[in-house]
């Protein structure tokens, strides 16, 4: 219903007028990334959300209504008006309005209605005189509706603040019985029976809204498994504020090793800069990204030791000339044929710390500093280390939008090592260039591009779909923005969310 609205407004978002400036926060509220919904957002999810109210309504039954009615002729008259049903109604005009500090407010304007009702009477006096027959009420009127946003232990949760619904316009027409019958309805019941539409109406709209709004923010994914027994937080932060023309929420947006939540990056590491918190276009709806998700993903790979990689003889591709043993290695340190010749060998190369990447104009850089031993295996003897490399490089990273999934990509690094261990004496550790960037191009750079490709879904809502997506690099963060449909969550009215 309206639930459109104040769910992807209210619950996708929190609006503070800050500047761009580093500053020190919990480090248990580190907001990662904060979502955005423009005023044009608002509007086209209240359309929708219209929609799917006027068939909430649609069939709501109105309690019945009795009493007594003095006629000068007859006496006193018991009279009933039973099974009245709201049979049709017609949203003429919407607005949603964020408060600033407060909430939503919805206006409804122009609604006509229809209303179908059953009535009798009996005179108390003998002879006890009856009748029976039906009323057709057409009504117009306006509701408003205030919604607040809250977080209760990461989760999103609406309350639905004051309501209202008053009818301008209540038109009468019976079916059967005499004058006074219908000065009965008109002028006597017609107080009664707005009131009674009003309450059924308000009572609907508070309920069903508050209802099925928490009903659809249970199906929000705020935590999500990644590779290697990762976890991706995005639970909310409190509290929502809204602004004039749009509406925001922070969320975490942090990574750490799944039973460990209490482990991760801190801001000494991951550092913070605060989002902007303004819509920058006239799209529907807008994600800012934060370097301090990027930087938690990989503090949170390397505390696991998803950042360490063995290299065997069994991973160079069959077609490649160079091959990982001794003879090969031998163009570059020539005591290893020498000591081991014809001996397989292996690499064993990790960060020495977690990787930290930098947003940028132009996309991302991930500064890194690393370790690569190498081992020979002599037949029928335990592997040995020969020589230890550690250095330090810098991977250009791109990003992308795959459907709700934000994906990255490290490419291409530069780098600058040293000879750290040698078993073999010393030599030009500069030699080994081509052997490292084949280490770095088969073996490293694959393996976390295969993590990236997984992608991390930022939370979303069942049945809600925006289109025609856009990215902007920023320093400090990146943006994508979407406008396109809102699709129907239909399950809100027809059937329980799963």
């Amino acid at each position: 219903m309206l639930h459109r609205i104040l769910l992807l407004s209210a619950v996708l978002c929190s609006l503070a007028h800050v500047g761009i400036r580093p500053i020190i926060l919990d480090e248990q509220n580190v907001p990662g990334y904060r979502s955005v919904l423009s005023q044009k957002g608002l509007d086209y999810s209240k359309g929708v959300g219209v929609q799917v109210l006027q068939k909430l309504l649609v069939n709501l039954n109105i309690p019945s209504l009795s009493g007594v009615f003095n006629e000068p002729v007859i006496g006193d008259v018991d009279w009933h008006l039973n099974d009245i049903k709201l049979i049709s109604i017609d949203i003429g005009q919407s607005s949603v309005t964020p408060n600033p500090n407060s909430g939503i407010t919805v206006q409804l304007s122009n609604v006509n209605g229809q209303v179908n009702s059953n009535w009798d009477y009996t005179r108390r006096d003998w002879p006890h005189i009856s009748g029976s027959g039906s009323a057709v009420t057409k009504i117009t009127a306006g509701a408003t509706m205030s919604f607040s946003v809250f977080v209760s232990n990461g989760q999103p949760q609406i309350s639905v603040t004051s309501s209202s619904v008053s009818i301008s316009n209540l038109d009468i027409q019976i079916s059967g019985g005499a004058s006074w019958l219908y000065n009965l309805f008109v002028n006597v019941l017609h107080d009664q029976i707005a009131n009674a539409i009003s309450n059924a109406l308000r009572s609907a709209i508070q309920d069903n809204t508050q209802d099925n709004l928490n009903n659809i923010l249970k199906t929000v994914n705020l935590k999500q498994s990644l590779a290697d027994h990762l976890v991706f937080d995005a639970e909310f932060i409190p509290s929502p504020t809204y602004g004039q023309n749009s509406v925001s929420i922070p969320q975490l947006g942090r990574t750490y090793v799944d039973g460990s939540e209490g482990q991760f990056c801190p801001i000494s590491e991951c550092s913070f800069t605060p989002l902007p918190s303004d819509p920058s276009t006239t799209k529907m709806y807008e994600v800012y990204v934060s370097e301090y998700v990027a930087n938690s993903f990989m503090y949170a790979a390397n505390s696991s030791g998803l950042l360490a990689y063995e290299v065997l003889p069994k991973d160079v591709p069959a077609s490649s000339l160079f091959k990982l043993n001794t003879s090969t290695f031998s163009a570059w340190v020539p005591a290893l044929q020498k000591l081991y010749p014809n001996t397989a060998m292996s690499i064993v190369a990790s960060t020495t710390k977690p990787p930290l990447a930098t947003f940028h104009p132009k996309g991302a850089n991930v500064s890194v500093a690393g370790s690569a031993e190498f081992w020979v295996h002599p037949d029928n003897a335990p592997k040995r280390l020969v020589f230890t490399i550690i250095g330090n490089g810098t991977i250009g990273t791109a990003a992308s939008l795959n459907g709700w999934n934000l994906v990255a990509k490290l490419g291409d690094p530069t780098f600058t090592f040293d000879l750290s261990y040698s078993s073999i004496g010393d030599f030009d550790p500069q030699t080994l260039r081509a052997a490292l960037r084949f280490l770095l191009n088969y073996g490293i750079i694959p393996g976390i591009n295969s993590k990236l490709a997984q992608g991390v879904s930022l939370p979303t809502l069942q049945g809600v779909s925006f289109t025609n997506p856009s990215m902007t690099w920023s320093n400090s963060y990146l943006s994508y923005r979407y406008l396109g449909e809102v699709l129907p969550l239909v399950y809100c009215v027809d059937t329980p969310p799963p």
